[in-house]
């Protein structure tokens, strides 16, 4: 899709999820975990960008997606896991909604921690590729 058609649909979820939040459609957290695939790739791969002291505006192929494919990982099977995680974090958002409130930051931090290990494991396999 790229820049010309990922920014626009950005855009519009952001806008989405938070007029929904604003008018009590849904909690602030509901978008949030629902596109959070897309805010932990973004989020993660700028912050490392910048911290490296590289211009995050410029293109790259950091991004996790990019390095399983590059990994081998191919473009069906990396956007098949990317679908998975998509319909988990949108499922669970949908059950979480009828969870009490203490139960909510529970699963948020579930799905944090399950993001870590996904980004620590994508880390450690790029590492060993890039050495060999």
């Amino acid at each position: 899709m790229g820049d010309a058609g990922s920014i626009p649909l950005g855009f519009l979820a952001g806008v989405l999820g938070i007029y929904g939040w604003q008018h009590d459609v849904w909690p602030l957290w509901f978008p949030l975990l629902v596109f959070s695939t897309f805010i932990f790739d973004t989020s993660v791969t700028l912050g490392k960008r910048a911290l490296r002291g590289e211009k995050v505006w410029e293109a790259h192929r950091d991004h996790y997606y990019q390095r399983l494919v590059r990994l081998g990982w191919g473009h069906r099977k990396t956007a098949i896991l990317e679908y998975l995680l998509m319909i988990a974090t949108g499922g669970s958002a949908l059950v979480i909604l009828q969870q009490p409130a203490n139960h909510v930051i529970a699963w948020l931090c579930l799905w944090a921690i399950i993001y870590v290990f996904l980004a620590y494991f994508v880390d450690m396999a790029w590492k060993s590729f890039n050495q060999s």
